[in-house]
């Protein structure tokens, strides 16, 4: 399977049904609501675009004018990694959740 793009992608907690996407039959990522889907079972898993990485070949991009081309995989991540850093406050969050991280990764001495 060759791809134009790749998001950074992880499991929907809260986030808006608009912008979910979920995974085609041809592997691909779609929009998770539209028009031609009539029950949840036709939906598949949703995942959440966090946008903390994107990928996407120039030419595409000059295409079709999107980062969510038609040909499109996601790179699942862990929720805790997905934060943006744009304040302090932001920044002790995250050196929060790194602190937890690494006390439940090392042993206790």
């Amino acid at each position: 399977m060759v791809a134009d793009a790749v998001v950074a992608v992880g499991r929907v907690h809260r986030e808006f049904p608009e912008i979910m996407k979920t995974r085609g039959a041809d592997g691909f990522l779609k929009p998770y609501l539209s028009n031609s889907v009539h029950s949840e079972s036709e939906l598949g898993a949703p995942w959440f675009p966090y946008g903390g990485a994107y990928a996407i070949k120039v030419p595409t991009l000059r295409k079709e004018r999107t980062f969510y081309p038609e040909r499109l995989l996601g790179y699942p991540v862990q929720r805790w990694q997905n934060y943006e850093v744009d304040d302090e406050f932001d920044f002790i969050c995250v050196e929060a959740l790194m602190k937890q991280r690494q006390s439940n990764l090392l042993p206790k001495s």
